[in-house]
């Protein structure tokens, strides 16, 4: 047994004893808090994905995924409009957007729309090559397509500038009132763009140039006419072309644009050229379809609905080679969604629908003869493979 002589060095034994007991404590307690630290951080990392928070996992929401419903319908309208086959459509992107009115901020020609936010989607397509952008409500039952591709996308605002003003002169109207339908590039044959005039000489030499449809605006809503203008690249020089353009009385035969609504289907699989007969004193519907191997299928609508399909004849491919290569010289893809009106008071005359790969026109045959002469050599050239046996 320890004996101290002095209380003094009792006491100061019992500090240290104590002094040892407190350091032994605070080292447990730093031992067991990072042994707890270690574990928070062990659970933290095996936690499954679905223990993220909220705020992380709402950074890649579901509900801004174009539903396919809409891109579907979107493709199909496409489809029928631009004469493209729905597979080779993809969407750009897509986004929400809540629109002014029913139409979808986009009216048809004398429609009223109920002025109601519509909730939907603006959908940009493209076949790889060209692009469009739609507009759809929430469930796809209605779209409608907010611009042409093209329409002015790579058209120099010099070109744009000078169609617009020399239309506006024409019709003297403001410039701002016009717009650019569609445009392409083209080469013409002469200094005077392909259209000669009597008295005016033409330098002989190719000519790189824009091929311009320009339509108006009435009151806020299209206008059933339209112009189609050519020019060289800069715009310096351009030409109307009338024989290509609605402008009622002027051309030779009045025209305008085929309805959407009104549109067939795009050729499907391995065809390549179309003819749709419909009305006459029998109003009986005919369909003669050019396929890619030469066979020439016809069918006609029955009373009940159905169709009844046979071959006709079938092409050498000298004859589809021919045929192809006068759609392609007669460039009937400048008449695309044209449609050749009947005379006021004319009965019972045949609508023709003709369709090619980039192409739909529509005439009535009472005015064939009526017809721009480009066009009417493609229908001659079609005729002649139809009647040939």
């Amino acid at each position: 047994m320890q004996r101290f002589s002095k209380f003094s060095d009792f006491y100061e034994s019992k500090n240290v004893s104590l002094f040892y007991q407190v350091f032994a404590g605070l080292l447990l307690t730093g031992f067991l808090s990072v042994g707890a630290e270690f574990m928070l951080i062990k659970e933290a990392n095996a936690a499954p994905r679905s223990a993220q928070p909220a705020t992380e996992r709402a950074q890649n929401p579901r509900g801004n995924r174009l539903p396919p419903v809409i891109a579907n319908a979107v493709r199909r309208d496409l489809s029928r409009v631009a004469n493209v086959r729905i597979n080779q459509l993809q969407v750009v992107s897509a986004e929400r957007k809540t629109w002014p009115d029913r139409c979808l901020g986009v009216p048809n020609p004398a429609e009223l729309c109920a002025p109601a936010l519509t909730e939907g989607w603006q959908v940009v397509m493209s076949d790889g090559s060209r692009q469009w952008t739609y507009r759809t409500d929430n469930t796809g039952q209605t779209v409608r397509m907010a611009r042409t591709p093209n329409s002015e996308g790579n058209l120099p605002a010099s070109v744009s500038e000078a169609v617009r003003k020399n239309l506006s002169i024409r019709l003297r109207v403001r410039p701002e009132s016009l717009y650019i339908v569609s445009a392409s590039q083209r080469q013409w044959p002469n200094g005077c763009l392909g259209i000669n005039q009597p008295g005016v000489m033409c330098t002989q030499a190719i000519v790189d140039g824009w091929e311009v449809k320009v339509a108006s605006r009435n009151s806020g809503q299209l206008n059933d006419k339209f112009w189609v203008y050519r020019t060289n690249s800069n715009g310096s020089v351009v030409v109307l072309d009338e024989s290509a353009s609605a402008i009622g009385d002027s051309g030779t035969v009045k025209s305008a644009m085929i309805p959407a609504n009104e549109l067939p289907p795009a050729l499907g699989k391995d065809m390549v050229f179309r003819a749709i007969s419909s009305g006459g004193f029998a109003g009986r519907t005919s369909e003669t379809i050019l396929m890619q191997d030469g066979r020439l299928l016809q069918s006609f609508l029955v009373a009940n609905g159905s169709t009844q399909r046979q071959v006709i004849r079938q092409l050498s491919v000298d004859e589809l080679r021919q045929f192809m290569a006068t759609v392609e010289r007669q460039r009937l893809s400048r008449y695309n969604r044209m449609d050749f009106l009947p005379a006021p008071g004319s009965a019972d005359y045949m609508t023709v629908t003709l369709t090619s790969r980039d192409t739909t026109t529509r005439f009535a045959d009472s005015i064939q003869g009526q017809l721009p002469q480009d066009l009417q050599a493609v229908v001659r050239a079609w005729n002649d493979v139809v009647n040939r046996r």
